[in-house]
């Protein structure tokens, strides 16, 4: 199911001209292959559920976590 929902969401993206020259030129000049908006959803697709597991287990540990608390500024003036 996940495998086609993002298929069909590249299918949907590939259909805009806008983001098909975004992506070819992206692909261009950080990868140096344009070609990658035909192969990769292809590569994409080949990564196994247990590729993505280890991957989980290898980086999304406590020691590589960074924990972010915001706190809104008080009001100034004005009902509270």
């Amino acid at each position: 199911k996940v495998r086609m929902e993002v298929k069909r969401g590249k299918v949907e993206q590939l259909v805009g001209t806008l983001y098909r020259a975004q992506a070819l030129g992206e692909n261009a000049v950080f990868y140096n292959d344009p070609n990658i908006i035909n192969t990769g959803n292809d590569k994409l697709m080949s990564v196994t559920k247990e590729q993505i597991q280890k991957a989980a287990r290898t980086y999304l540990i406590d020691s590589n976590r960074t924990v972010l608390t915001t706190v809104p500024k008080p009001r100034t003036g004005g009902p509270q």
